[in-house]
């Protein structure tokens, strides 16, 4: 029986000035891209260091990602990404008393990575979910050009379909008692139509982010009570309509599935909601060996 394998997919967007560039007739759209594909290199890594709880007491745990790179031409690159760590377990001793041991563990999943259409194709691994892949990209991504005086910085955040406005009013509506209310604003990078439209008819509230040299802008709202934040008030329903009129050519649908903006709510059960968790893009194949066709046409079509 074919091995079974779903693909998800990660939104790769510029959050440095080099995005406003992006808005400006002078430059071409590849240019601004272009240093990312001829810097990202076979042996790229990222170490994650940190401690947490294990059997009663603090452990310091070290992860070790590595890119492995299999083929790279002038728009994509695809390869590997293996994470190398040591895994403790359990084990009887001698005595019949319970102990922890380790065991070096080496997880490894695909990736398929177009660079001018800025999305990433994956997979997961037991011990290698989405939240952790998105974030060892978006480390080496910004590695790559760390040390130059004008670097590139980027965030990489889940590819989804989506949410309009009246479906986030009615997400939020149905979390009882939100506690916390998070926006996140991140300037729009724009794919070749869009920027077209933009160098048209102008960028309209990008310019505030562009005036403000803006990366990521963050607003957060807190309840005064356990009776949560009023959600028909004016004060939320401003962040909501501002979400939605940044650029009157990009929806708040694909906002939020781009990660231009998201929303996250904290019911007072401590749970968090947020739009990236929403309706993710993705793919089913049945044989691991249309991995890379079945990436190239998905983000080929979300594209087109």
């Amino acid at each position: 029986m074919a091995e079974k394998k779903v693909i998800y997919f990660g939104k790769v967007n510029i959050i440095s000035s080099h995005v406003y560039k992006m808005y400006d007739s002078e430059y071409d759209f590849y240019d601004v891209l272009l240093p990312v594909l001829i810097n990202i290199k076979d042996g790229l890594e990222y170490e994650y260091r940190f401690t947490q709880m294990y059997d009663e007491k603090m452990v310091e745990v070290s992860y070790n990602y590595v890119m492995r790179i299999k083929e790279k031409t002038d728009t994509y690159v695809y390869g590997y990404l293996n994470k190398k760590g040591r895994v403790p377990y359990k084990t009887e001793s001698i005595s019949g008393e319970l102990v922890t041991e380790y065991i070096d563990n080496t997880e490894r999943i695909e990736f398929y990575y177009d660079v001018f259409k800025e999305k990433i194709g994956y997979y997961t691994s037991i011990r290698f979910g989405h939240k952790e892949i998105l974030d060892v990209f978006e480390h080496m991504l910004n590695s790559i050009f760390k040390d130059e005086e004008d670097a590139m910085m980027f965030s990489v955040s889940r590819y989804t379909n989506g949410l309009d406005v009246k479906n986030i009013e009615k997400e939020l509506q149905s979390i009882g008692n939100i506690q916390k209310l998070k926006f996140t604003f991140k300037p729009i990078n724009p794919d070749t139509e869009l920027r077209e439209s933009i160098l048209k008819n102008g960028i309209e509230r990008l310019e505030e982010f562009e005036d403000a040299n803006l990366s990521i802008k963050h607003v957060e709202l807190y309840a005064a009570s356990r009776m949560g934040l009023n959600i028909e008030s004016n004060i939320v329903r401003e962040q909501i309509d501002y979400a939605n009129s940044i650029n009157s050519n990009v929806s708040f649908e694909k906002s939020t599935g781009n990660g231009y903006v998201k929303v996250e709510a904290v019911g007072s059960d401590g749970i968090t909601h947020s739009t990236e968790d929403k309706a993710p893009v993705k793919k089913e194949i049945n044989n691991i060996i249309d991995f890379k066709s079945a990436c190239q046409e998905l983000i080929n079509k979300g594209n087109s």
